[in-house]
């Protein structure tokens, strides 16, 4: 009967490190995904910079998204899937109201997709 308990909790021991390492390396591919598209987006942004006009009111506009596309894409560039939920629980945490109305905003937009997805299929 030890020898079971043992060899049970030995398997489990084994199986909770394969769940860890498997967690890992999945964790370690969302962190690359991340950095990808952070590169991605800061080259869109070099992009408009070069294309939008250098002066009046579109090239000012430009300048602006192409600003806040690079800050953005520096951002995840730079940080993990974990700093990221931590920033973002940390937003939710400051501004709890404004969160639940953006979460359910973003409910509604789905679910209407969702649902003239349906319709038309």
């Amino acid at each position: 009967m030890k020898d079971a308990a043992e060899n049970a909790a030995e398997g489990a021991a084994e199986m909770a490190d394969a769940v860890k390492r498997k967690a890992g390396e999945a964790g370690g591919k969302a962190d690359r995904a991340i950095s990808s598209m952070g590169n991605k987006i800061s080259e869109t942004a070099e992009s408009i910079r070069r294309r939008a006009p250098e002066k009046g009111p579109l090239g000012s506009t430009a300048e602006t998204v192409a600003d806040r596309l690079e800050a953005g894409g520096h951002y995840l560039s730079e940080h993990g899937l974990s700093d990221i939920a931590h920033d973002i629980s940390d937003l939710i945490r400051k501004h709890p109201t404004r969160s639940m109305w953006i979460g359910i905003g973003l409910g509604v937009l789905i679910g209407g997709a969702v649902l003239s997805r349906r319709a038309s299929a």
